[in-house]
């Protein structure tokens, strides 16, 4: 992933939300995306690194989920995580189906659950 590719990212799971900057991430974090043409079909990211775990970040574009593109980037990611001896980690919402369907088709289980907590705007 290079910069021009992330200036062209959308969604909500995309590195600009992780990372302080672009030059951040390209000099620490790491991340794969599937183009179809000129087009980001999906991404799969460093969304935060630690000394001993890496976030997972992923973001498939609507009209091209449920087509094995998500497992693709998310399988190197953690082939990727695992070469760096650091544990793969990967968050969602339990209502997010796809993303957990994801995480489990790349050898990921449910560990835990949290509760998640959101401000009301009025």
């Amino acid at each position: 992933m290079d910069k021009d590719i992330l200036s062209k990212l959308e969604g909500r799971i995309i590195p600009a939300y992780s990372w302080n900057s672009s030059e951040d991430f390209l000099e620490k974090g790491k991340g794969y995306c599937i183009l179809h043409g000129n087009e980001i079909v999906t991404v799969a990211f460093t969304a935060a690194i630690s000394d001993t775990e890496v976030d997972i970040g992923i973001e498939t574009k609507k009209k091209y989920r449920k087509q094995g593109f998500g497992k693709c980037v998310a399988s190197r990611m953690v082939k990727d995580i695992l070469k760096m001896n650091k544990t793969p980690i990967w968050e969602c919402n339990t209502n997010n189906l796809g993303s957990k369907a994801i995480a489990e088709s790349v050898g990921f289980e449910v560990l835990e659950t949290h509760p998640l907590f959101m401000k009301k705007i009025i």
